[in-house]
Order: structure tokens, then C-alpha cells, then sequence
């Protein structure tokens, strides 16, 4: 899968979680370990730039699994808000080329 194609996959269901999150709900476990396991990718299109951001979303990704099994409603939001601020950073700082 292309870079490009990558992230649109990885940006919709981070949409997706967080229009659960909205309606107050938790997602489901499955569509959580679906994100996680596109985050951990996202280290495969890293460049060294930019691999410590990289490895950083995929953390809190991780930990994001730990908080909906859990049912942690507030570790839930303050790791979604987190990943945002990452991803804008990130996105902010590096220039896909």
C-alpha cells in the first residue's frame, strides 16, 4: 500500500473512533486493535526525520487498547488527544515529499 493511501486508511478510522467518542460511546475493541495495528505500521514509511514521532503514535495507540478494554472513558479522550496532538505536530513539522 502506498504511503498515500496508507494514511487516508489510518485518518478514517481515527475519524471514525473519535465520532464514537462523540456520540459517548466506546468503540469497539476490534476497530481500536484495526487503528493500533495501522499505527505500529506507520513506523514502515518513516524516515529517520520523522521515526521517533512515528514510534510515539504507536505507543499511545497501544495504550489506547489498554484504556478500552477497561472501559476508561478518561484515559480514552486524554489518549485520543494526545494521538491528535501528534498527528499535528507531526503533520505540521514533516512535509510528506
Amino acid at each position: 500500500m502506498d504511503f498515500k493511501t496508507y494514511k487516508k486508511k489510518l485518518e478514517g478510522i481515527f475519524t471514525r473512533i473519535n465520532e464514537i467518542l462523540e456520540e459517548g460511546d466506546i468503540p469497539e475493541i476490534s476497530l481500536i486493535k484495526d487503528f493500533t495495528r495501522l499505527a505500529s505500521r506507520l513506523q514502515n514509511y518513516a524516515t529517520d526525520e520523522w521515526s521517533y514521532e512515528a514510534e510515539d503514535f504507536a505507543h499511545l495507540a497501544n495504550q489506547l487498547i489498554s484504556a478500552v478494554k477497561g472501559n476508561d472513558f478518561q484515559e480514552i479522550y486524554r489518549l485520543i488527544s494526545s494521538l491528535e496532538d501528534a498527528k499535528n505536530y507531526c503533520h505540521r513539522s514533516f512535509r510528506e515529499e
